[in-house]
């Protein structure tokens, strides 16, 4: 109770202090427009008693309470880079085990930052289902984090008193956000691109992480390694070409694959055209799409999708390669989650058969004969290099207490977000118990006839619960502050 009145007494006392402070402290950051940050009306109201910090169900009143308590701890020139990550839906739907879903958020956090340390979340409250994060930590800026409310499809926002007070102290609409709704958003379309400033262009891809292709092959490094296979079943059973050049922090993987089969057409048929045009090869494979993994500065990794052309793109053709973990689901590659999740263990070993193919086939002369064996390497050196780096990244995934050989922890977290909503798992996630979700719908017309299905223990998909979000919010007077309170 006297750490209750303490905080309190704090809370008040910063509100009055803040105000008369300048909170803008972006850095200069290029990756994103430059902006002003928003400005917040101050409370109108006194700011309720913190609520009990340590319930069986956390309500939204406990999640906001919990947030201040823990804003108090942290120096003022922090408290603008602080945000919060959001697991207590899980927690009150007693959907799986929070650690594994906090490993799946400190792994999120670290694949978009280009800090070289590893760094982990703080816990915010007994229940460790709040989960604390500065920005600066992963390189993020203020600006960054806009980037992800505004595609964040929720846009669930607090206008609650002591909402009021937590936007005035982080300067943000939105300073907490749920865990699977995070991911799915920074790690997905272009926002996972701007977060990571990655450019549009292969060559662009390359230079951010120290590549010189052309010399790479000029100089017939060291590091350099292809190998190409037939029968790839990511990209339909076709040939797939795999390269490996060495990178500032690490290597650098990428893949290229065709449209069609090389029964069909002979400039894709590695067998008959083995090399990238690096290779000065006449006999070219002419690829029709691209997929890189690159390492950050702390060994995890950094993923981008090509196509023909290499431009950047956000999603792969579903006749170029497939998602063959998430096919009953959604076959389509989208960067990045689908690329993390196939990736868990770094990057997948292969056997080339390209070598041997070359130095034994009269069709090819001495100089491709040459090329083939400085290029594709023998069967233990590709096998040595895949181990090389897979230790690489599973040294970094030990320091997120990440184990690369169990399930990814990301796909399991966001699968509860892409997977069929119950109602219980609709109730959690507006910080709800399962009979005042229920009551709401039952007196919403509108949501009713719109996901009335949960009434019957039916489900209703994501997109479903994101059209009647607003409607949900509405109705049921979520992040307001009950007036007869």
């Amino acid at each position: 109770m006297v750490r209750y009145l303490i905080s309190y007494a704090m809370v008040n006392y910063l509100l009055g202090f803040l105000l008369a402070l300048n909170l803008s402290c972006d850095k200069d950051k290029n990756r994103v427009t430059q902006d002003a940050p928003p400005t917040f009306p101050t409370p109108s109201r006194p700011i309720p008693p913190p609520a009990d910090n340590n319930p069986e169900f956390v309500a939204f009143e406990n999640l906001e309470s919990n947030i201040l308590l823990d804003l108090n701890t942290i120096p003022n020139q922090d408290k603008t880079d602080t945000r919060y990550i959001i697991l207590c839906d899980k927690f009150n739907e007693k959907a799986g085990n929070i650690g594994v879903y906090t490993g799946a958020v400190n792994k999120a956090l670290n694949h978009l930052s280009w800090e070289r340390d590893i760094n982990n979340t703080i816990s915010a409250d007994p229940n460790s289902c709040i989960a604390r994060v500065n920005l600066d930590d992963y390189d993020l800026t203020a600006k960054d984090w806009r980037l992800i409310e505004k595609d964040d499809p929720f846009k669930l926002e607090s206008f609650t008193t002591r909402g009021l007070l937590i936007k005035q102290l982080t300067q943000t609409s939105r300073a907490w956000i749920h865990a699977h709704n995070f991911i799915n958003v920074s790690h997905n379309n272009l926002t996972y691109y701007q977060l990571l400033d990655i450019p549009g262009t292969v060559e662009g891809f390359q230079d951010l992480f120290g590549v010189d292709n052309q010399a790479d092959f000029d100089d017939f490094d060291n590091d350099l390694f292809l190998l190409g296979f037939f029968g790839s079943p990511i990209s339909l059973q076709k040939n797939r070409l795999l390269q490996r050049n060495d990178g500032d922090d690490g290597p650098v993987w990428s893949t290229f694959d065709t449209l069609v089969d090389g029964a069909v057409d002979a400039t894709k048929n590695l067998f008959e055209n083995p090399f990238p045009l690096a290779a000065r090869s006449r006999r070219v494979f002419a690829q029709d799409g691209s997929e890189y993994i690159a390492t950050l500065p702390n060994g995890l990794h950094a993923y981008a999708l090509f196509d023909a052309n290499d431009q950047i793109i956000t999603e792969a053709p579903l006749n170029l390669v497939i998602d063959i973990n998430n096919g009953s689901l959604d076959p389509t590659i989208r960067n990045s989650l689908s690329c993390m999740k196939c990736h868990r263990s770094g990057a997948l070993a292969a056997d080339d058969q390209i070598r041997e193919h070359v130095k034994g086939n009269s069709s090819f002369g001495a100089l491709d004969s040459q090329l083939a064996e400085a290029y594709f390497r023998s069967p233990g050196a590709n096998a040595a290099i895949f181990r090389q780096d897979q230790a690489r990244y599973k040294e970094a995934m030990e320091q997120l207490g990440i184990n690369t050989s169990d399930e990814d922890p990301v796909n399991l977290l966001t699968n509860t977000l892409r997977n069929e909503w119950t109602a219980k798992q609709a109730a959690s996630f507006y910080f709800l118990k399962l009979d005042e979700f229920v009551e709401c719908l039952e007196g919403s017309a509108e949501a009713k006839e719109q996901i009335g299905q949960l009434l019957n223990g039916g489900t209703v998909s994501l997109g479903q619960i994101i059209a009647t979000n607003p409607t949900i919010v509405r109705d049921c007077n979520l992040f307001q502050d009950d007036i007869n309170g």
